[in-house]
């Protein structure tokens, strides 16, 4: 990387001394309720040809060296692979991996209060740069309780019928275990997901896991998944 700048938005620890140790470029903004704006105005400062986007619970793990050449490339977007770590159960630490819009070129921007995405008439193509992320171990996501659904409710209002936000409220309900509502939520999204959509594989597997411990898994038998 040429530059690296770290937007911090309410940290009450050392985070910005030791990002500034680490040569980085420290900003503050006062935590806007909107990750997108957040995201956003750390691309405004960066103003930069490509950005790289790594969030404050992730790390590079691997492909950095491959970063020039793909960047040298035409305009487009690309994905990198996110190595979730998660509780398995047991104490046992798993990981899953999902690919994620994180290299932008100038003038791409994010939308959306959380879960936030990236729209755009550009190609995404994989990249292998790897991250690593802790967020979804449980005492990162003690923190997180209760943070997003307010947002996730309120970009509903802005777009009613977005099946990408039922989709992800489904998410928060089965979270708190409330099978029944996510569900209700899943198949509202699953009704208006396009057939491509980089979310449609992880929404079917969600609603046929929360069918099943609803205990509406014969009737889930009939819902047409194609």
């Amino acid at each position: 990387f040429d530059r690296l700048i770290v937007l911090d938005t309410g940290s009450t620890d050392a985070t910005m001394q030791l990002a500034r140790a680490g040569g980085a470029e420290v900003h503050q903004l006062a935590w806007p309720g909107d990750f997108s704006a957040a995201r956003n105005h750390a691309l405004d400062l960066a103003d930069a040809d490509w950005h790289v986007v790594v969030d404050a619970d992730e790390w590079v793990m691997a492909g950095g060296e491959l970063l020039r050449d793909w960047c040298s490339g035409p305009p487009r977007l690309g994905r990198v692979c996110i190595h979730n770590a998660f509780e398995s159960g047991g104490g046992e630490t798993a990981t899953s991996r999902s690919w994620i819009t994180r290299i932008l070129p100038r003038g791409a921007r994010f939308r959306g209060r959380v879960h936030e995405q990236v729209p755009a008439d550009l190609p995404r193509e994989p990249v292998g740069l790897h991250l690593g992320h802790d967020g979804y171990l449980p005492a990162q996501l003690a923190g997180k309780r209760g943070r997003n659904l307010p947002l996730l409710l309120r970009d509903l209002e802005d777009n009613p019928g977005d099946p990408y936000i039922a989709y992800q409220l489904g998410r928060e309900a089965e979270g708190d275990a409330d099978f029944a509502a996510a569900c209700d939520r899943y198949a509202q999204s699953l009704d208006a997901t396009p057939a491509r959509a980089n979310w449609r594989h992880e929404l079917v597997h969600r609603y046929l896991h929360c069918l099943r411990q609803a205990g509406r898994a014969r009737p889930g038998v009939a819902v047409d998944f194609t």
